[in-house]
Formats: C-alpha cells, structure tokens, sequence
C-alpha cells in the first residue's frame, strides 16, 4: 500500500517490503520473514521499530542493530548476539547498558568495553577479558576498579595499570607485569609501593625507581640495575643508601654519587668510576675520603681534590695531577705536603708555592717555576733557600733576593739583576759581596756603594757613578781609592776632596773647583789652587804657587817659596791680636816694636842727661845732676867725680833714669894724666 513489497507472503504499508514474509509500515524490510516500523530491518526474521535491525533475527528499537541475533534499544548493537540498552554493542555476543561495548563478547554498564570478553562498569574497558569498575581497562585479560589500566592482564584499583599483566592500587603501573600500591611503576615486571618505579623490573618502596631490573626503598632510583633506600640512584647498576647515585654502576650511602661505577659513603661523588667517603668526589676515576675531589681519577682524604688525577690528604689540590697531604695543591700536576701549591707542577712541603712549576719547602714561592726552602721566593723562576726572593728568576740563599734576575747568598737583593753575597744589594744590575750596594748598576765589595753605576771594593761609594777602592767617594761621578771624595765629580787618590769637582792626589782639597794635586798640597775655599808641592792655599780664590808656599785669605797669593802670604799686591792686609813673641823666632807685634821705641828715647834722655861729668877738682869729691829728653822722653842724670890730690887721676860715676821706663843708666869711667 502506497509503498513496494517484493517476495511471497512480502507486505508494506507507506514502504518497502523485499523477502518472504516481509513486512513493513512506512518504513523498509529486507529478508525472509523480516518486519519493520517507520525505520529498516534487513535479513531474515529481523525486526525494526522506528531504527534499523541488519542481520538473521537482528532487533533494534528506536536504534541500531547489526549482526545475527543483535538487539538495541535506544541505542546501538553491532555483531552476532550483540545487545544494548541506550548505548553501543558492537561484537560477538556483546552487551551494553547505557555505554559502549564493543567487542565478542564484550559487555558495558555506564561506559565503554572494547575487546572480546571484556567488561565495563561505568568506566571504559579495551582488549580481550578486559574488566573495569568505574574506571579504564585496556588490554587482553585487564582490569580495573575506579581507575585505569591498559595491556594484557593489566590490573589496577583506584589508579592507573599499562602494560601487560601490570597491577596498580591507588596508583599507576606502565609496562608488562608492572606492579603498584600508592605509586608508579613504569616498566615491564617494575614494582612501586608508595612511590614509582620506571623500567623493566623496576622496584620502589615509598620513592622512585626509573631503569630496567632498578629498585627503591624510600627514595629514587634511575637506570638499569639501579638500587637506592632512602635516597637517589639514577643509572645503570647505580646503588644508592639514604643518598643519591647517578651514573652507571653508580653506588651511595647517605650521600650521592654520581658517573660510571661511582660510589660514595656519607658523601657525594660525580663521574665514571668516582668514589667518597663522607665527602665529595667528582670526575671520571676520583676518589674522596672526608673530604671533596673533582676531577678525572681525583683522590682526597679529608680535604678537597679537584682535576684530573689530582690527590689530596687531609688537604685540598686544583688541577690536573695536582697532590696535597695536609694542605693545598692548585694547578696540573701541583703537590703539596702540609702546605699549599698553585700552578701548573707546583710543589710545596710545609709552605707554599704558587705557580707554573714553583717549589716551596717549610716557606713560600709564588710564580712559575718559583721554588724556596725554609723561605719566600715570588716570580717566575724565583728561588730561596732559607731567605726571600721576590721577582722573576730572582734566587735567595739565607737572605732576600728581590726583582727580576736578582741573586743573594746570606744577604738582600732588590731590583732587577741585582746580587748580594753576605750584604745588601738595592737597584737594577746592582752588586754587593760582604757590603751594600744600593742603585741601579751599583756594585760593592765589603763596603758600601749608593747610586746608579756606583761601585766600591772595601769602602764606600754614594752618588750616581761614584767610584771607590778603599775609601769613601760621595756625589755623582765622584771618585776615589783610599781616600776620601766628598761632592759631584770630585776626585782624590789617597787624600780628600770635598766639593763640587775638587780634585786631590794625596792632600787636601775642599770647596767647589778646589785643586791640591801636588804632593801633600792643600787647598780649601772656592777656587783655592795649591800648586805646589806642600804649598797651602786657604780662602776662595787663593792661591800658593810655590814650593811650601802659604797662602791666607780669599785672592791671597803666596808666590815664593816657604813664605806666608795674607794678601796679594795691592790687597794687602793686617795680622792682628799677635801675642809678644817669646823665642827668637817668635813674629814680634806692634806693641812689643812700640815699648822697644819707648826704651831707646827713654836711653837717649838719659845718656843726654849723663853727658856732661861733675868737674875735676884734685882732693875733692864732686857731685853733678843733669836733665835730658828726647822725642818727649825725660830723664835725670847726677853724676860723681873723685879727684886725686896731685890731680893726676879721677874715678867718676853716675845714673840716669826716665819716667818713661826703661830702666836706669848708669855710668863709671876713670881718668888720668900722665906726666
């Protein structure tokens, strides 16, 4: 009616109808004895209302059903024997409530079963046998309660479960035979109680063990063959106790360890074959006891070595092959013995040395190739021994050598190139033996030389290219050899020269320009010339030329021999406060020449005043006073006179003297007459 019916016994109202003993009401059947309303069924014996049944006694209501012996209602089966109510069938023998299966026997309440024989209870289930509960199980034989698991035989409870005959509880287990409780196992046969585990045979107790056959207690582990209680180990057979392990073969108790074959107790360690105990170990073959050590085959003991091959006991060491005991080694190859060392082959016993190749023994050294005993050497190839050296290739045996090149044995050196034996030597190129020698180029032998270019033998020299033998030579360029040269380039041989230029053989020579070079010659004062031997110039400008000669006074001049001069032709002056002289080569002053005077006028008076006798009276005595003067000279003259009786003869007498002084004069005299 209003519609096609094709086979025996086929009916339709408003559709379509093909087969025997179809029916169909506005809608379409297809096959033996099938029946549909307002929607299709095809194959024999199916029947639709209002959806589609396609299938040998396939049924379906206001859905879809597909397959012999399917049924839906409100929903969807598809395959042999499957069924569903508000959901999806779909598989042999399959059955669905509100949810999807799909699957040979696959069966769902609320969620989804895909896969043969598996089932779903408000979750999703995916593979054969699989089961859920208000979860997801995904694989052949898995199952799940409230969580998710996924692989063959996979299992879990309140978690997650992937991998073949993985097992979780409240938590999550990925890979085959993965187990779980509270945690994460990541990996075929891994194992996690409160914690994870990631790889093959993995194990974790309350941590995390990532790594094929790796397990944890508490803590992590990471690797293959890894083990960690109560800390980390992360790589192949890494081994971990209450600490941290990484690397392969790696192993830890209560610290971490770190590389290849690491190991550590109570401390840390990093690298391939690295080992500590109680401390820190870092580097390919290092090794570490109460102490650090960072390099490749690094070892410590109570300290800290970091380089490749480095050592250290009870100390620390920086660099490649670097060793200490006791102390500090920092650089390639550096050693220390209760010291420090730092550099390159460095060394140092009971001190320090630092630098490429330096060397201290019980001091310091501090440059390449630096090396002391019992000292101090600083500078590239400085050396010491039982004093100091500073500078390059400075050496110092029980004294202090300081600047580059600079030597000293039992002495001080300082400056570059500068030497000392038994004494001082201060300044570049300077030299000293048992004295001192302070300036650049300035050399001493057992005595003392001061200035660039100075030199001495036993005596001293002080001035910019001051030279002395024995004697002392002061100011530049002055010179001497057993004597003495005071002032800038003046000389003496065996005398003294004091002054700018003054220059002496074997006297004496003191002012600028002085000159006193005959033998035993002295000249003092600016410009004094003592020309001749013995000869003595005294005064600026003086000059005694003259064997013996004496000049006094500035321009006096002394021309003949063994004479004194005090002044020059028409610059003559006066001696004065001259003492009566007392010997007969005594110098006879003014005052003596003038009392001398006195006395002759005071005798002139007074022989004036004797001149004229008493008179000749024969038997008498006669008396007679007279009065003389002479350049204002006075004197008082008496006189006597006895007279024979015959008057043939007369004895007289008389004195006379002068208020001036000078004495008294006296007079006798005899007379007489002859027949």
């Amino acid at each position: 009616m209003d519609g096609g019916s094709s086979g025996n016994n086929a009916h339709t109202n408003n559709g379509s109808s093909g087969g025997s003993n179809s029916g169909s009401d506005d809608g379409g059947s297809a096959g033996n004895n099938a029946h549909t309303n307002n929607g299709f069924a095809g194959g024999g014996n199916s029947g639709s209302i209002d959806g589609g049944a396609s299938g040998n006694n396939a049924h379906t209501n206001n859905g879809s059903s597909s397959g012999s012996n399917s049924g839906s209602n409100d929903g969807g089966s598809a395959g042999n024997n499957a069924h569903t109510n508000n959901g999806f069938a779909g598989g042999g023998n399959s059955g669905s409530i509100d949810g999807g299966a799909s699957g040979n026997n696959a069966h769902t309440n609320n969620g989804s079963s895909s896969g043969s024989n598996s089932g779903s209870d408000n979750g999703g289930s995916a593979g054969n046998n699989s089961h859920t509960n208000n979860g997801f199980a995904g694989g052949g034989n898995s199952g799940s309660i409230d969580g998710g698991s996924s692989g063959n035989n996979a299992h879990t409870n309140n978690g997650s479960s992937s991998g073949s005959n993985s097992g979780s509880d409240d938590g999550g287990s990925a890979g085959n035979n993965a187990r779980t409780n509270n945690g994460f196992a990541g990996g075929s046969n891994s194992a996690s109680i409160d914690g994870g585990s990631s790889g093959n045979n993995a194990h974790t107790n309350n941590g995390f063990a990532g790594g094929s056959n790796s397990s944890s207690g508490d803590g992590g582990s990471t690797g293959n063959n890894a083990h960690t209680n109560n800390g980390s180990a992360a790589g192949s057979q890494s081994r971990s106790d209450d600490g941290g392990s990484a690397g392969r073969q790696a192993s830890t108790a209560n610290g971490f360890s770190g590389g290849s074959n690491a190991a550590s107790i109570d401390g840390g360690s990093s690298g391939n074959n690295a080992h500590t105990n109680n401390g820190s170990s870092s580097g390919s073959n290092s090794g570490s006891n109460d102490g650090g050590s960072a390099g490749n085959n690094a070892h410590t003991n109570n300290g800290s070595a970091a380089g490749s091959q480095s050592r250290s006991d009870d100390g620390g060491s920086a660099g490649r092959q670097a060793s200490t005991a006791n102390g500090f080694s920092g650089g390639s190859n550096a050693a220390s013995i209760d010291g420090a060392a730092a550099g390159n082959h460095a060394s140092s016993s009971n001190g320090f040395a630092g630098g490429a190749n330096a060397r201290s023994l019980d001091g310091g050294a501090a440059g390449n190739g630096a090396a002391t005993q019992n000292g101090s050497a600083t500078g590239n190839n400085a050396h010491s021994a039982d004093g100091g050296a500073a500078g390059n290739q400075a050496q110092a045996g029980n004294g202090f050598a300081g600047g580059a090149n600079a030597r000293t044995t039992d002495g001080a050196a300082v400056g570059n190139q500068a030497a000392s034996f038994n004494g001082f030597s201060g300044g570049s190129g300077s030299a000293s033996i048992d004295g001192g020698a302070a300036g650049q180029g300035a050399s001493s032998e057992d005595g003392g030389a001061i200035g660039k270019l100075s030199y001495t033998l036993s005596g001293f020299a002080g001035g910019a290219s001051a030279r002395s033998t024995t004697g002392a030579a002061a100011g530049n360029g002055a010179s001497t050899t057993t004597g003495a040269a005071i002032g800038t380039n003046s000389t003496s041989t065996t005398g003294f020269a004091g002054g700018t230029s003054a220059h002496t053989e074997d006297g004496v020579a003191i002012g600028s320009n002085a000159s006193a070079l005959p033998t035993n010659a002295v000249a003092i004062g600016t410009g004094a010339v003592a020309g001749q031997a013995n000869a003595v110039a005294i005064g600026a400008g003086a000059v005694a030329a003259a064997p013996g000669a004496v000049a006094l006074g500035a321009g006096s001049v002394a021309s003949e021999a063994n004479t004194v001069s005090v002044g020059a032709p028409g610059a003559e002056r006066r001696i004065t406060n001259v003492a009566n002289g007392v010997k007969p080569t005594d110098a006879v002053n003014l005052g003596q020449l003038q009392a001398l005077q006195k006395n002759a006028y005071a005798g002139i008076a007074s022989a004036l005043a004797l001149q004229a006798p008493a008179l000749s009276v024969p038997g008498k005595v006669t008396l007679r006073l007279g009065v003389g003067s002479y350049k204002d000279v006075a004197a008082l003259g008496i006189s006597v006179r006895s007279t024979a009786e015959n008057g043939r003869w007369s004895v007289s007498g008389g004195a006379g003297y002068s208020t001036s002084g000078g004495g008294i004069a006296t007079q006798v005299g005899v007379d007489m007459v002859f027949p």
